[in-house]
């Protein structure tokens, strides 16, 4: 499989995510997001590395990733672009 067929299904995949899981779920998964994890989100998803959230922050490498996968979790992402993704599309991040 070519590179731009293995993308294009990945954004297939994607996208058949977001269309699937239901607003309110992603809603209630958005107002459950602590403040450090929100904040650490909105860095992800406008492209940052782990270390970069962190130096943002002033926290750890082990502190950004313990806040992403709360994240994860609550949105129930398959991925951290996935968890960006869900991000986007439940206005949590704005780009």
């Amino acid at each position: 499989m070519s590179m731009i067929q293995t993308h294009g299904a990945a954004a297939s995949r994607l996208a058949l995510s977001l269309a699937v899981t239901p607003a309110t779920e992603r809603a209630t998964a958005a107002a459950s997001l602590t403040p450090r994890e929100r904040q650490c989100l909105i860095l992800l998803a406008h492209g940052a590395t782990d270390e970069e959230i962190a130096s943002a922050l002033f926290i750890r490498h082990a502190t950004v990733r313990f806040h992403l996968d709360g994240a994860r979790r609550k949105f129930a992402a398959r991925s951290r672009a996935h968890l960006a993704a869900l991000a986007v599309a439940t206005e949590v991040v704005r780009l």
